[in-house]
């Protein structure tokens, strides 16, 4: 029998009300405040009086309400709240997607602002590389694994600095031959072709670039053996990548 099914008539939530602001609390993840829907719900407030409680984690920190708890504060009215002490970290994520569709960057601010090392060095690389391609492109590139998102999303993401770096550097390089290296189709092509090619060279298939068009399928596998075919074109077998 579990916690829950042993109190089931015990409360997990507590109504409470405050005048100290101070104690409440916002995630370095939290989205931007919207002005035109703060100032309608200042508005509300103002004319109805707080229609429904923020919500706060039991260390005070904002679940749901920021608009909200703004406009009571800029009224300098008190404050009704909530206290969930069913909610953790993973509790945060999943009542914000649900609500509003978290996206892989949510996932890597909220991560990152809660001192995960792997993926504050990936929200990093996200802030150089984004001018070229997806954040999904340079999170792929920055680690091993596949399945990315996923591994974002439950924060058991590792990042490979020096196999991103080269990565990213290599499709920089390859700007020169194709304007297509930045796509997430060869993006992705480029790291599996580089885990399973150690002898792989960035400047041959630069060179052969130039005599066969390097292409971007509308899948990955096909993008992989178009790279594949480029590289190998004129080259004596027993230096072939697959």
């Amino acid at each position: 029998m579990n916690f829950f099914e042993k109190n089931k008539t015990v409360s997990r939530f507590k109504l409470e009300k405050t005048s100290n602001y101070s104690i409440f609390k916002f995630y370095k993840s939290n989205r931007s405040l919207n002005l035109s829907n703060l100032k309608k719900i200042e508005e509300s407030i103002r004319k109805f009086g707080l229609l429904q409680p923020i919500i706060t984690t039991s260390s005070g920190y904002i679940l749901d309400g920021q608009h909200r708890f703004e406009a009571l504060k800029k009224l300098k009215m008190p404050v009704d709240y909530i206290i969930s002490y069913n909610a953790d970290d993973y509790a945060v994520i999943e009542s914000n997607k649900i609500r509003k569709g978290w996206k892989t960057m949510d996932y890597v601010d909220y991560w990152s602002s809660n001192q995960n090392y792997d993926i504050s060095l990936l929200k990093k690389q996200i802030s150089k590389w984004s001018k070229y391609t997806s954040i999904g492109s340079i999170s792929a590139a920055y680690t091993r694994e596949s399945k990315v998102n996923v591994l974002i999303q439950n924060r058991k993401y590792r990042i490979d600095l020096n196999f991103g770096n080269d990565i990213m550097s290599d499709c920089l390089f390859l700007t020169e031959v194709s304007d297509k290296a930045f796509s997430s189709k060869f993006i992705r092509a480029l790291k599996f072709i580089k885990l399973r090619n150690k002898n792989f060279d960035i400047n041959r298939l630069a060179k052969n670039a130039n005599y066969k068009m390097l292409k971007i399928y509308n899948n990955e596998a096909d993008t992989y053996d178009n790279i594949v075919e480029v590289y190998n074109y004129k080259l004596s077998k027993k230096n072939r990548i697959n």
